[in-house]
This record gives C-alpha cells, structure tokens and sequence, in this order.
C-alpha cells in the first residue's frame, strides 16, 4: 500500500521505473524511426537515381541496337560488295591465264638448249606439223615458279603462254583428243588447261562423279568456269554443284549408284 500524507498519495517507486524505462524505450524508438525515415528517404533517392540510371542505359542500348541494325546493313552491302569484287578478280585472273597451257610430265633439265625451241619441237610432233608448217606462236613459257625438285620427285610444270588465243585452243583441242596420252622421247606428257585455283578446286569437287560417269560411258563434260553438263536420254541437264548433279542422277540414273 503506499503511503498517505494527507491527502496525497506517493507514486510507487516501481511504478517511476517504469515510467522511465518506458520514456528511454520512447525515445530509443523515436531515435530509430527517425533513421529509418531517413534511411527510407535516402532509398527512395537511390531509387530515383537508379531508374534514372536504368532509363538512360535502356536508351543507350536502343541506340546501340539501331546503330547495330544499321551497320549489319552496312556490312550486308559491304560483303555483297566484296563477294562481287571477288568474282570479278577471280575473273579477271581467268581471262589472264585463258592463252595458257600447263604442260607436265617432262623432266627437269630437257629445256637447257632453250625452253621455246624444245616447246616447238614438242607441239611439232603431237601436231604432226611438218617443217614447212609454222608451229603455233608462243609469247613466252617458263617452269612453275617453286624450287627444283629433288631427284625422283616429279618435275616442276612448264607453263606455256601462246600468243593467239586461237592457237592455244587448236592445240588443246588436237591434244585432248589424245584422251591425255601423249609420249615424246620416251617420257609421258600430260597438257592441261591453266585455271586460276579457286576455279580448279570447283571443277575437281565434280571428279568422283564424273569417274563413275566415265565407267559407264553417260555423255557428259565441264563448261567454264565449272559447270557439269550431262545428256541422258537426249535430255541435256546442266549443275552448278555436285550435290546438284548427284541428286538429279539417282532419280534419272539409279543404276549408276547400284540402286
């Protein structure tokens, strides 16, 4: 019971410790919500800052992405650009070599009496040209720019380049009628046509399929720069790619395949 003095009563002691533990948790309360506003404040900021920061990285990257889509553009046209410039040097390189021929198969050292003389006497007897015949005129004729091969390997080829366009083709058209069976002093010659390399890679991508066309005697041959052109039937077909031509040869000629 507390204790009266008159008319007033005393606050119990523990009731003033609670008071006063109740104002210091109050007040601590008061502290820590007043640091959270704070703090909720300065996230808001933050927050503002990061959108803001969000906007402008989603803007960039949209500029980015449509500078992007225009340089793919760019570079479209730029590879189409090159792809044509590529064909035409491929082309050019091609008309630069068409008074060619490549001739292989004669050793290293016949040609030290001069290479143009021993070439004369050469296309003289696969011609059967006699002495008052005029060979056909050649510009100029060298080896194969590489080193001397060593004994036993094969010799470099001799790389002949014909004046007239219209020589050159007499001369591989008389040649290949040899069906590449040409013997000249007791060595076996080969002469073929000087193909810039890429177009030489086309034309022997058709080589498996043309052996089996051979074997079996189907009609056909390579147009310029690497056309395969076959006849069955009396049907000319002409492909662009061996798969091409394979595909189309199953369905016409199965039996070529052992189907």
């Amino acid at each position: 019971m507390a204790e009266k003095f008159g008319e007033e009563e005393l606050v119990p002691k523990w009731a003033g410790q609670l008071l006063s533990e109740i104002q210091s948790v109050k007040e601590t309360c008061n502290v820590r919500f007043d640091n959270l506003d704070k703090a909720i404040v300065q996230l808001k900021k933050d927050s503002k800052a990061t959108s803001q920061r969000i906007n402008n990285a989603e803007k960039r990257i949209s500029e980015i992405e449509d500078q992007a889509n225009s340089q793919g553009k760019t570079m479209g046209d730029l590879s189409k650009d090159v792809k044509a410039l590529q064909g035409k040097m491929l082309d050019l390189e091609a008309r630069s070599r068409r008074n060619n021929l490549i001739l292989a198969g004669l050793p290293e050292g016949k040609e030290a009496g001069g290479i143009s003389p021993l070439l004369d006497k050469i296309l003289r007897h696969f011609l059967k040209l006699s002495d008052t015949i005029s060979a056909p005129e050649i510009e100029r004729a060298h080896r194969a720019l590489r080193p001397i091969p060593d004994p036993g390997h094969p010799p470099r080829h001799i790389i002949i380049r014909f004046l007239r366009w219209s020589d050159k083709n007499e001369v591989f058209k008389t040649l290949a009628s040899a069906k590449g069976k040409l013997t000249w002093d007791g060595h076996d010659l080969r002469m073929f046509q000087d193909f810039p390399m890429e177009i030489q890679r086309q034309r022997d991508s058709y080589r498996e399929l043309r052996s089996i066309l051979r074997k079996e005697n189907v009609r056909h041959g390579i147009l310029y720069p690497a056309r395969l052109i076959i006849t069955i039937n009396e049907k000319t077909f002409i492909f662009k790619e061996p798969k091409e031509a394979e595909k189309v040869l199953k369905e016409k000629r199965p039996d070529l395949f052992g189907m």
